[in-house]
């Protein structure tokens, strides 16, 4: 007898840990929405779980465990009928609950009808020269394929809501790379197609004048006409960008003309040594000097206006 009573009092001791704890209250709730189709991106899929996971901390946050669990198919139909009206293009086909102290809640959807395929990513920037678009591009390389992977397998109705993800993804990454600028971001339906447009335009002070300069004093700047006028243009390039951006990427941009001047074949053939200054503000000026180490050109010419003939005369040094 005095046995079966330790083996009774044994039992009892561990299982009433057990009770307690289906009991305690719930501290925590971890939504997943979970895409059956298995196309959504996992950045879609968290901010579905994220609009949910509101929900179900209101619902569940302090309730009792135990409570829950026998109320669990009334709160199953609970959560479907709001995760219908919250994730336009999808519908709920199941949920699932792991009550406990951390309560799990699993949310299977699948998008309407058609989902998106091979969408166009129109990546445009306003207000700067094509080429310098070109370069600023470069700089946000993985953006492209960000938007599309992120887009790509989600119902095509789930535009407006997915829209704010994408808009969120491209501020993100513009701030970190090009914090001069500000990004608009829209998802439209053309022809069938989804279309993602972003539009990077310049905030701030712009440079909206450029004072260039191309000269030398070791050779006659009559002979370096072509060059001038062509980089008259390859600086026109800089104007519209901030100010700002100007500052911050000046080495980088003196570097990048100077070595287009080294490939010009005046600069190659006769070993000349250029150098690039730029001064950035609104005004910004643009000086660069051809100079040469091997070379030191001029011309001199004299006139006497008292003669009629033989009045002119001249006189070159190399």
């Amino acid at each position: 007898m005095k046995l079966n009573k330790i083996l009774f009092c044994a039992a009892m001791t561990s299982i009433l840990p057990l009770q307690h704890a289906f009991s305690a209250p719930v501290n925590s709730v971890e939504v997943q929405v979970i895409d059956t189709n298995g196309g959504t991106s996992q950045l879609l899929l968290q901010k579905m779980s994220g609009s949910m996971q509101v929900v179900a901390d209101q619902l569940f946050i302090d309730k009792d465990t135990a409570m829950i669990a026998a109320a669990g198919e009334d709160y199953a139909r609970l959560l479907t009928e709001i995760g219908d009206r919250v994730f336009t293009g999808y519908e709920l086909t199941d949920v699932k609950l792991d009550v406990g102290e951390t309560t799990q809640v699993k949310l299977y959807a699948r998008p309407w009808n058609k989902v998106i395929e091979k969408p166009l990513i129109d990546l445009q920037f306003s207000g700067v020269e094509p080429q310098t678009a070109a370069l600023l591009e470069q700089r946000i390389p993985a953006l492209h394929a960000q938007l599309e992977q992120a887009i790509s397998g989600a119902s095509v109705d789930a535009g407006d809501w997915a829209g704010g993800v994408l808009r969120k993804l491209v501020r993100s990454e513009v701030q970190a790379q090009l914090p001069e600028f500000k990004p608009a971001v829209d998802v439209l339906q053309e022809d069938g197609r989804t279309v993602v447009q972003v539009v990077i335009y310049p905030v701030g002070q712009l440079v909206r004048n450029i004072r260039y300069e191309l000269r030398s004093e070791a050779i006659p700047n009559v002979l370096l006409m072509k060059l001038k006028y062509k980089y008259a243009g390859e600086c026109d390039k800089l104007r519209g960008l901030p100010v700002a951006y100007v500052q911050r990427h000046r080495q980088e941009l003196e570097q990048q003309l100077l070595e287009k001047l080294m490939t010009e074949p005046e600069v190659k053939n006769y070993q000349l040594r250029p150098e690039v200054k730029i001064t950035p503000g609104a005004d910004m000026g643009v000086i660069i000097m051809i100079e040469s180490d091997d070379y030191k050109i001029w011309f001199e010419g004299y006139g006497d206006i008292g003669r009629n003939k033989e009045n002119l005369s001249g006189k070159a040094h190399l």
